[in-house]
């Protein structure tokens, strides 16, 4: 499923509705270095925040590797580490890819 990841890239808290299905929206704060995972559709309000630069909209973030809960603020941090896992999982691969030649 398609879906866009909405960054809060300011040192303050930012206020930021989203859409979540083609029937629910929400309203959400995001705090410094959090980010949110939402529909690919547009609200004002995110219109607003992104013109004020107070936000960011990744509209080719693909959730699908990394299954993460949409409409909820999420840490930088937990990104990272997800990353961090799938690079050591393909190291790995390697690893055991060479070790069979």
């Amino acid at each position: 499923m398609k879906t866009w990841k909405i960054q809060n890239i300011t040192n303050g808290p930012v206020k930021v509705s989203i859409i979540l299905s083609s029937t629910t929206s929400k309203g959400l704060i995001l705090k410094p270095r959090e980010f949110c995972i939402a529909a690919p559709h547009a609200t004002s309000s995110m219109g607003m925040q992104t013109t004020r630069k107070l936000i960011t909209v990744d509209k080719a973030f693909d959730n699908s590797e990394f299954k993460l809960e949409m409409g909820v603020g999420i840490n930088e941090s937990v990104l990272a580490e997800k990353n961090l896992s799938k690079l050591e999982r393909a190291k790995k691969d390697v690893k055991e890819y060479v070790e069979k030649k």
